[in-house]
């Protein structure tokens, strides 16, 4: 028997949605941040919402209304250049939460925060560690892994 995907074509399993107050203002930080496709166009959509894709990973942001009030949330997205990225979200009125810094996973990471009061933690894979690389720098670090 073969399994099928229970998501639409295109989207993904999981597939973050956002509500916000500005719609306009969150697709410009999106646009200018993360240069996603618009695979949904809020005009052809009733109910006010805008389907996007960044990367493999599709993205729902939909203005608030009584109904549906706006809540915030954190995103993982791992990007090409993590440096870009994050000039890009200061560009764009960020605030900052950190900078670009290797994890103890050996990741690239950097965190901000956009004008919704979403947390965009923004990773690039830079080499596999072994779980013995791992624990050594969070014992280096000071943080107990148990």
């Amino acid at each position: 028997m073969i399994a099928l995907n229970p998501a639409r074509p295109g989207y993904s399993t999981v597939s973050p949605y956002l509500f916000v107050e500005n719609l306009e203002q969150q697709l410009e930080f999106i646009k200018m941040v993360f240069g996603p496709e618009i695979t949904e166009p809020v005009r052809i959509n009733p109910d006010g919402r805008v389907d996007l894709k960044i990367g493999n990973t599709s993205l729902v942001v939909r203005k608030t209304n009584e109904a549906w009030p706006g809540r915030t949330s954190t995103l993982y997205v791992y990007v090409k250049n993590i440096n870009e990225t994050y000039v890009k979200a200061m560009g764009a009125n960020a605030v900052a939460l950190f900078g670009p810094v290797e994890r103890y996973n050996g990741d690239l990471e950097c965190g901000f925060e956009d004008n919704s009061g979403n947390l965009w933690i923004c990773a690039k894979f830079e080499k596999q560690l072994s779980q013995d690389e791992m624990m050594e720098r969070l014992k280096n670090l000071g943080i107990s892994s148990s």
